[in-house]
Parts: C-alpha cells; sequence; structure tokens
C-alpha cells in the first residue's frame, strides 16, 4: 500500500502571460499517463533540463529540482475542444514567473514529450509483463 504526501509549491509574482501550444501526441499521452496515475497529480522529471514536471488536471507546472518548490512557470486552460480532432495541437497559457522560462519554452516542449514518451514505454513494459506473470492490474478509476 502507497502513502501519499502532500506537496506545496510556492509561485512567484507573474511576469507575463502568452497563448502556446501543445502538440497532439504531447497532449494526449498526457492525459493517458495523468489518467493512469494513483493520485491527482502526475511527477514528471525532465532529466536533461533538470526540471520536474507537475502535471494536473487542468496545468503543468515546471520546478527547477534545484529551486525545489518554485514554480517558474506553468501551462494552463487547456482547450481541446477548440480542437476538430484528436490529432490536432491543443491551446493553452503559458505563464511564466522567472525571465529565464522564455528562453526554455521551445526546448521544454521537446524534453516534455520524450520523458511521456519514455514514461509511456515503461508503463506499457509494465503492463506486458504483469500480463506475462499472470498479474492482475488495478483498473483505473
Amino acid at each position: 500500500m502507497r502513502t501519499h504526501q502532500q506537496e506545496d509549491y510556492y509561485r512567484g509574482e507573474i511576469l507575463g502571460i502568452s497563448g502556446g501550444c501543445l502538440d497532439a501526441t504531447s497532449y494526449n499521452d498526457m492525459k493517458y499517463l495523468l489518467q493512469r496515475s494513483e493520485g491527482e497529480r502526475l511527477y514528471l522529471p525532465i532529466r536533461r533540463l533538470q526540471y520536474l514536471a507537475i502535471v494536473e488536471r487542468d496545468e503543468v507546472s515546471f520546478v527547477d529540482i534545484h529551486l525545489r518548490r518554485v514554480v517558474e512557470f506553468s501551462w494552463r486552460d487547456f482547450r481541446p475542444q477548440e480542437r476538430d480532432s484528436l490529432s490536432c495541437d491543443v491551446g493553452y497559457e503559458f505563464v511564466w514567473h522567472n525571465q529565464r522560462a522564455l528562453e526554455l519554452e521551445a526546448e521544454v516542449q521537446r524534453a516534455f514529450a520524450a520523458a511521456l514518451s519514455e514514461r509511456i514505454k515503461a508503463t506499457r513494459k509494465t503492463e506486458r509483463d504483469a500480463r506475462d506473470l499472470g498479474v492482475l492490474l488495478p483498473f483505473p478509476a
């Protein structure tokens, strides 16, 4: 049985808000993994950039691993209802609390997509291994 610990994060003053767009594959993978997670949050390390992505239902917050509890920027207010199909990109608001976030946004999107893909592969391998061993996995709520 797993126990869950409450994590709190600090957000500084909002320095800016702009529009952004997340590719369809990343958005769909993110929603899939969040649905399969055991809690309300999915913690996704982005090792290459030393960030932790905290995925919640309506927002993804990015925390520098070295600053621990300080949200540097986030993607929020995703608008999947505006797309015509599941293969269309999804718009969001890009909110930054640190000027460095502006320089990193494109690189973070690429690294986020790679981290999602890596987690999906690991999840599917675990499911395959469990199936091969005859282990029953819980059905997500």
